[in-house]
């Protein structure tokens, strides 16, 4: 029977460099963070990333580090990449200091369904104030008026919890 070797979320969270903000999340931005860093490692994504997924991980699922939110002093805020079917994904998860999950919440991404192509795009401020905004494309239609577009606004608190700010309403 091979033995599981448990890996330090300290190591985890390294694989995340610190970045200065503000910075925006895009399709394009998958370019330079794969450029920057490496795939996560199997182990990692088991231990730490799995059991955040709210669906089954195929072999088809690849997940990749972005950044690490600066200046957190009461958690760990990261943000990675998840690639799977048809579904790519931005997402903000937030740890006490010991890797205990405190929040999680995708920030930005494309999704396509049929014919139909959902984008978001997120830019995160140096108050740690993510601004979301989001539209669905038709392909083959011809009209793109912005109608099906959404924006909202969440903050990240001390602690590491996600919530909307409604103080932009």
């Amino acid at each position: 029977m091979a033995k599981v070797v448990k890996t330090s979320f300290l190591e985890f969270i390294q694989l995340f460099p610190v970045i200065e903000l503000p910075i925006t999340l895009s399709e394009e931005s998958q370019g330079h963070f794969s450029k920057a860093n490496p795939p996560i490692p199997a182990q990692y994504v088991q231990e730490y990333i799995a059991p955040l997924q709210k669906t089954e991980i195929d072999e088809l699922t690849e997940f990749l580090a972005c950044f690490q939110i600066p200046n957190a002093k009461e958690f760990v805020g990261i943000v990675y990449w998840k690639a799977s079917l048809m579904t790519y994904e931005y997402i903000l998860a937030t740890f006490t200091n010991k890797g205990v999950l405190i929040d999680q919440q995708v920030l930005a991404g494309t999704t396509a369904e049929g014919a139909a192509i959902a984008r978001t795009v997120a830019t995160i401020d140096e108050e740690w104030d993510i601004f979301i905004v989001g539209g669905v494309e038709i392909l083959n239609a011809n009209t793109n008026d912005g109608t099906n577009s959404e924006a909202m606004k969440l903050t990240i608190t001390d602690q590491g919890q996600v919530v909307v700010d409604n103080s932009a309403e």
